[in-house]
């Protein structure tokens, strides 16, 4: 298992060549791209991860965390292999209300079948 992943081409030919299972701890941003790493290893791999802890739980808005948590499933979900995680630890103890809606949001969105259209839907309903 590799945690902490960034994307690029020469990270993903050689995962894909050593065949591992799981890439674990995949964070957004710092050039991961949760639709680039899905079309080039999902086929292949498991991806795990998808919600950075510090910057949507511990300091977004309730909306921030719904937002996120439906765009990564929408990215990398459809197809399975996908594990909806955060990259690392929640620290902050004042951010009760959105775990709650990053649990609440998974369970809506996140179960098998993926419904591509009601999340894509729901983006736009929400979108400012």
């Amino acid at each position: 298992m590799i945690t902490k992943v960034r994307t690029t081409d020469a990270l993903v030919k050689a995962l894909l060549t050593e065949y591992l299972d799981v890439v674990n701890g995949i964070q957004p941003g710092d050039g991961n791209d949760m639709s680039a790493l899905k079309r080039a290893m999902g086929h292949r791999i498991c991806l795990w991860g998808g919600i950075n802890p510090h910057e949507v739980i511990e300091r977004g808005t309730q909306d921030d965390v719904r937002r996120a948590v439906i765009e990564v499933i929408l990215a990398a979900a459809p197809g399975g292999g996908f594990v909806l995680s955060t990259s690392g630890g929640i620290y902050r103890t004042d951010c009760y209300d959105n775990v709650v809606t990053y649990i609440e949001t998974a369970h809506q969105f996140g179960t098998y079948p993926i419904n591509t259209s009601r999340l894509k839907a729901e983006l736009r309903r929400s979108s400012p």
